[in-house]
């Protein structure tokens, strides 16, 4: 079954001088050189460049042909994870791959509880091609989540993931029905789980949120 995707802006006139397949291939190349060394934390533990892998492989199934899309899928976390600055990706590049990649960038890392449900408002901000990557991004971590994980942790995980997923629907419809299958498959109710993406709701869960020692 073909899936449908709606067309995001072309690119502008001052665009990187790759195009189409050369794009992709150049972005693959750099992000696997990049996060040589790291490892997923779910056993086997395969090479962490799987993961920005699958977020790219995940978009063409669901019907992404945009390069800058694509290309930025791949480089995603390579700021987040790596010594690569913004400066970096807009010379190798191009100008818009740049933005995409620093916009999902996790600024503070989302070490802390408050900082991790900061990611759901910014989710909201986030441009088109940003919010596909994102949510074929919080797929692929649902699928991986480690075993060692708490059922709270789980739970928490879901939840807030839910959040940003919602926060980020309306460009590609079946991309967001896939993550609900991918959390129903989880044994998760998706009407009982509170929406983030709803400012009371995020309030409220702010609120549970045990606060910090002093």
């Amino acid at each position: 079954m073909k899936k449908v995707f709606t067309e995001l802006s072309a690119p502008s006139p001052l665009e990187h001088f790759l195009t189409g397949d050369d794009l992709i291939a150049k972005a693959r190349l750099f992000a696997k050189s990049r996060h040589a060394g790291q490892f997923r934390k779910q056993p086997p533990h395969p090479p962490y460049f799987t993961h920005v892998e699958e977020v790219a492989h995940l978009l063409e199934e669901y019907g992404v042909t945009d390069p800058i899309t694509l290309a930025s899928a791949y480089l995603h976390d390579t700021i987040e994870d790596t010594d690569t600055t913004g400066d970096e990706l807009e010379k190798e590049f191009g100008v818009d791959v740049a933005i995409i990649v620093e916009d999902l960038t996790h600024i503070f890392k989302f070490k802390t509880p408050y900082e991790k449900v900061m990611q759901i408002s910014h989710a909201l901000t986030l441009c088109e091609r940003g919010k596909v990557i994102k949510i074929a991004d919080k797929i692929v971590n649902a699928r991986s989540m480690p075993d060692s994980w708490s059922e709270e942790k789980k739970y928490r995980y879901v939840v807030e993931s839910l959040g940003v997923v919602n926060g980020c629907r309306g460009i590609n419809s079946e991309l967001g029905a896939l993550f609900d299958r991918e959390v129903e498959n989880l044994g998760y109710d998706l009407r009982s789980l509170p929406d983030l993406s709803q400012l009371d709701q995020l309030l409220s869960w702010w609120r549970q949120i045990p606060a910090p020692s002093i």
